[in-house]
């Protein structure tokens, strides 16, 4: 039988403990960071609903924190992403598995934010990897690879509406399948190894930048807005740019049209940061 302690953060965990409840799967525990936001309200009121044990370590390698979940005689980890790298100790006790939901594809698309990526990189396609979790990061056997193509217009909060929805559909077969021998893909460590680790979004590409391209602050807009965002000064204000257009056909009496290095453009949705 399996005892999965299920771990993640935000959108991802709480949708993929809804997709569970409707497939009568369930968690023995439920681990998520000490952040406040609305999603974590949300998976609280879910596990007291549904009488689910949770903790909120301030970190998961803490020995003490460890020991508790050795105490459930865990045989399964799923982990929903996590803002930390797990230790090989806690890595361990996933005896039956230690699955990592990475929200893009590997090994091509390695590190926190891959999807981000991909649409700044012109991607026609991205995906959602469930693999071994070892101590390299983004470096384990792969179980199930799905691919997801990138509308030309969408941004990277379209994305992750559908690698939410992924997650729906793959996370509950980890809570089914015992063994997941058979499920592995035939990916060489080599091949693994070889895969570009991109991280964090730099401040360098959060510039509106009017001596760029339009092609070039597109990319930035749609895969980088609004976390951590793409920002434009203008008179002693900051602005958040969300949407823009390089047909002034679609600009409306809010829009604001800039001349940028290949010609006018207009920026159609945009938020004023105090």
């Amino acid at each position: 039988m399996l005892h999965v302690a299920l771990f993640g953060i935000h959108k991802l965990l709480i949708d993929s403990l809804t997709a569970l409840h409707r497939g009568n799967l369930l968690p023995e525990i439920v681990i998520f960071p000490q952040v406040v936001s609305a999603y974590h309200h949300a998976v609280v009121d879910f596990c007291k609903k549904h009488s689910i044990r949770f903790l909120r370590p301030k970190s998961v390698n803490d020995p003490q924190f460890i020991n508790e979940i050795r105490k459930l005689a865990i045989n399964r980890i799923v982990v929903t992403g996590y803002n930390e790298i797990f230790c090989s100790e806690l890595i361990a006790l996933g005896s039956s598995g230690a699955i990592n939901c990475h929200g893009g594809l590997m090994p091509e698309e390695r590190g926190p934010v891959p999807y981000k990526w991909a649409i700044y990189d012109n991607r026609e396609s991205t995906g959602v990897t469930y693999h071994q979790m070892t101590e390299k990061l983004d470096r384990g056997k792969i179980y199930v690879k799905n691919f997801i193509k990138i509308g030309s217009n969408e941004n990277s909060q379209d994305l992750f509406e559908k690698i939410c929805i992924d997650f729906c559909k793959t996370v509950p077969l980890f809570f089914i399948s015992s063994d997941l021998g058979h499920w592995f893909k035939d990916e060489s460590e080599d091949n693994l190894i070889k895969g570009k680790y991109k991280g964090q979004i730099p401040p360098s590409l959060t510039h509106f930048d009017l001596s760029l391209s339009y092609d070039e602050l597109n990319r930035r807009v749609r895969a980088f807005s609004p976390r951590p965002g793409v920002f434009f000064k203008t008179k002693g204000q900051t602005m958040l740019v969300k949407k823009i257009s390089n047909s002034l056909e679609d600009a409306n009496e809010q829009s604001i049209v800039l001349q940028v290095q290949d010609g006018n453009i207009a920026i159609t949705e945009f938020e004023i940061i105090s």
